[in-house]
This record gives structure tokens, C-alpha cells and sequence, in this order.
């Protein structure tokens, strides 16, 4: 049996898994429904429970900072004129060494530079 053919057979395991996962979500979705309904005939004023994922946050926003350096400058316009500005074509590195001296990061596009 070629790679091919193994890997379709795969694919085809993991979305039957997939569907059965599904479909177990829907039923204990379901479940949960019928127990807070439940609840609630016991006791009326007690609400559905609230059923939101937690998502992990950082205490500290790292855009926010890098915002704050940037001090409003426009970033799409600098990069504009940097790839304007240079005759050849300019990789990425590059364009970061050459926008991060355009904004005036001092000390820090050195390091930029370095990679």
C-alpha cells in the first residue's frame, strides 16, 4: 500500500473521530441543558451556569509596549518607504535593521541588525 493511500485511511480515522466527538459535545451539551432545567424547577431563581472556557491572558500586553515605543508612528508609511528607498530587493531582516533605525531604537536595532 503506498503513502498515499495510508494517509487517506488515516485522514479518513481521524475525521470518523472527529464526527464522534462531535456528536458526544452535542450530547453532553444536552445533558447539561437538561440538568439546569432541572435545577432550575428545585430552584427557581438559580440561573443556567455560565459554561465560558477560561482563556489564559498575560497580566502584561506586549503590543501595548511596543505601541508605547513606538510613539504614533505610521508604521505601513516607514515600511513603504524603506522598500521606495532601497534599489535592490531587501529581506526581511533587513527591513527590520532599516525600520527599526527609521523609528529611532537606538541601542536596540543593533541587535536587530545582528540577526
Amino acid at each position: 500500500m503506498s503513502v498515499a493511500c495510508e494517509l487517506k485511511l488515516k485522514r479518513a480515522e481521524l475525521t470518523n473521530r472527529l464526527e464522534e466527538l462531535a456528536k458526544l459535545q452535542a450530547e453532553v451539551r444536552e445533558q447539561v441543558s437538561s440538568i439546569d432545567k432541572v435545577i432550575a424547577i428545585y430552584e427557581p431563581g438559580c440561573g443556567p451556569m455560565p459554561t465560558k472556557a477560561r482563556r489564559p491572558g498575560r497580566t502584561t500586553k506586549i503590543s501595548d509596549e511596543v505601541k508605547a515605543s513606538m510613539g504614533g508612528v505610521n508604521q505601513r508609511q516607514v515600511v513603504l518607504e524603506i522598500l521606495r528607498d532601497s534599489a535592490d530587493p531587501v529581506s526581511t531582516s533587513e527591513c527590520a535593521a532599516k525600520f527599526s533605525h527609521a523609528i529611532g531604537l537606538g541601542g536596540e536595532a543593533e541587535i536587530v541588525d545582528q540577526v
